[in-house]
């Protein structure tokens, strides 16, 4: 059994016997809640600290701890989240320590709690306060009301129209939340529940010849985020609605390939514009997921021409995002994303590079068959004459 504590700590019971178990887990630099705009400036774990003792000499930070906890199926490992941190922590109850930690979100200025820092124009810390808090705070009840007039020009000034999601957008600022997880029964992926959805990691060990207990793990997404908007009945919707874009990416954002090759079958090849606008709506981040994609069709489908199409559209309209990623690869400033990106494109070009030559062999052998092909021709025409 694992209990934590509003100071970041973990501590293992033993319900045999119904003791503590000795050693527990300071977690407390490990959780990196991420602050609000109306929070301090600093980045420290003196942010938010009240005046109580945590029981070890030291001051607790009441806002930082561990609500869920799970063990794996054999106990070797236990995840946890925190309401305000976007990490998932993996532990080893074996030798007390972080085995990994995984971001479940990157720092967005749209999402309220997920930047460590607060460096945006408007959440930029004064000596009075955050710069957008001091925008909307008064002195006066009655003048409240004025304020939140105040506080909309002030956002209203970053928004562009059209725009849905992301920066400029005209949605107000969301609220980071994690509120619990789970793990498979084979332990291979955990699901985490967040105010934004549900995010799905699975694990592959990355030293296979160490000792199971001991053995580091490394989680990864396998899919993207899961809301109530991105499901099979959706995507079919879109598809007999004639929206393309909206169902490609629905498709490639759950992964799954019997609903991604649904989508792009469906998908109109003339005129070639429905095929250049659902590229063109698929961001950097579904970008690896794409490429990978047209590299399977290419392999597993037989429509070999729809497949050269989305590849050399692809190709084309993502060459910025494509270049930029594989500079940054080269540089050692690129991600994990920037790395799958780069041997899903690897896997692209073969597969282009294989369709190519054998168009030129079966030409070789035409050209080389010219003369008898013609004579055949010729031959069953005067036969049927």
């Amino acid at each position: 059994l694992a209990t934590a504590t509003q100071a970041g700590h973990i501590y293992f019971w033993d319900t045999t016997e119904g003791r503590e178990m000795g050693g527990s887990i300071d977690a407390s630099r490990d959780i990196a809640a991420g602050r609000g705009q109306g929070s301090r400036a600093t980045g420290g774990l003196t942010s938010g600290k009240k005046a109580r003792r945590d029981g070890t000499g030291g001051l607790a930070d009441i806002t930082q701890y561990f609500t869920d906890l799970c063990f794996s199926p054999n106990g070797q490992w236990l995840a946890a989240v925190c309401p305000r941190s976007p990490y998932l922590m993996i532990y080893d109850t074996r030798l007390r320590v972080l085995l990994c930690r995984t971001t479940m979100t990157c720092a967005q200025g749209n999402i309220i709690g997920t930047k460590r820092f607060l460096n945006s124009k408007l959440d930029r810390g004064t000596d009075t306060g955050a710069a957008l808090a001091i925008a909307v705070q008064d002195q006066e009840y009655e003048e409240l009301e004025g304020a939140d007039r105040k506080r909309k020009r002030i956002t209203q000034a970053e928004r562009l129209p059209g725009v849905k999601a992301g920066y400029g957008s005209k949605q107000d600022y969301q609220l980071w939340r994690v509120y619990g997880l789970t793990v498979s029964g084979d332990g291979r992926q955990v699901c985490v529940a967040t105010s934004l959805g549900a995010h799905v990691f699975s694990s592959d060990r990355v030293s296979p010849g160490a000792d199971s207990s001991t053995a580091a793990l490394a989680f990864t997404p396998v899919t993207g985020l899961l809301t109530e908007r991105v499901n099979v009945e959706q995507i079919v919707k879109m598809v007999k609605d004639d929206n393309w874009p909206a169902a490609v990416v629905m498709a490639l954002v759950t992964g799954d390939a019997k609903i991604i090759d649904y989508v792009f079958d469906a998908v109109p090849m003339d005129p070639p514009d429905s095929i250049a606008a659902c590229i063109g709506s698929v961001g950097l981040r579904l970008l690896p997921t794409l490429i990978a994609t047209l590299s399977r069709r290419l392999r597993d489908r037989p429509h070999l021409e729809a497949n050269m199409l989305w590849a050399r559209l692809a190709l084309e309209m993502q060459y910025q995002n494509l270049d930029r990623e594989l500079h940054n690869f080269a540089d050692g400033s690129g991600t994990e994303a920037g790395s799958s990106l780069r041997v899903a494109l690897v896997a692209l070009l073969e597969q282009v590079l294989a369709h190519r030559k054998a168009a030129d062999s079966i030409g070789c052998l035409m050209r080389d068959n010219t003369h008898a092909l013609m004579y055949l021709a010729n031959a069953k025409s005067a036969g049927d004459a």
